[in-house]
C-alpha cells in the first residue's frame, strides 16, 4: 500500500475523474499519460511529508499539492482540473473539512492552476487554507 492510500487512492481519483466527466456531461475519460496520477500522488505525498514541519500540516499540504500536480500535469484527455479539485475536495471532507468558496472562483483558481499561472503548490496550500472550514 502506498502511503498516500490513508487518503486517496488511484483507483478513487479514477473513479472521481469518471464521475466528473459523468456528473457535467463532457469529455473524453481517456488516460493521456500513463503513471501521470500515480506520478501526482506521490508529489504530493512527498511535498507533505518534506515540507511540513508537523504531521498536522500533512494533510492540508497534500491537498494543495495534490490539485497542483493533478491540474497541472493533465493526466487525462479531458477533466484534469474537475478531477483535481474533486480529489482535493473528497480528501479534505473524509477529514471532516471542506472549503468556503464560490464555484467561479474554484474554477477561476483551478484554471489558473492548468495554464501553469500558479507557480507551485505552496501557494495552493495557501489559497486553501485561507478558504478550509470544519463541515
Amino acid at each position: 500500500m502506498n502511503p498516500w492510500e490513508q487518503w486517496i487512492s488511484k483507483k478513487q481519483v479514477f473513479e472521481l475523474h469518471a464521475e466528473g466527466i459523468q456528473r457535467y456531461k463532457g469529455g473524453d475519460q481517456k488516460v493521456l499519460h500513463q503513471g501521470c496520477v500515480e506520478q501526482s500522488l506521490g508529489n504530493a505525498y512527498n511535498a507533505a511529508v518534506f515540507s511540513c514541519e508537523s504531521e498536522e500540516d500533512y494533510l492540508l499540504t497534500f491537498c494543495g499539492y495534490l490539485l497542483f500536480y493533478l491540474g497541472s500535469n493533465h493526466c487525462f484527455v479531458n477533466g484534469n482540473k474537475r478531477v483535481a479539485w474533486l480529489s482535493c475536495v473528497y480528501v479534505l471532507l473524509n477529514a471532516g473539512l471542506t472549503l468556503d468558496v464560490l464555484d467561479s472562483d474554484a474554477i477561476s483558481f483551478c484554471t489558473k492552476v492548468a495554464d501553469h499561472k500558479i507557480p507551485d503548490g505552496s501557494h495552493v496550500v495557501a489559497w486553501l487554507a485561507d478558504r478550509l472550514v470544519a463541515v
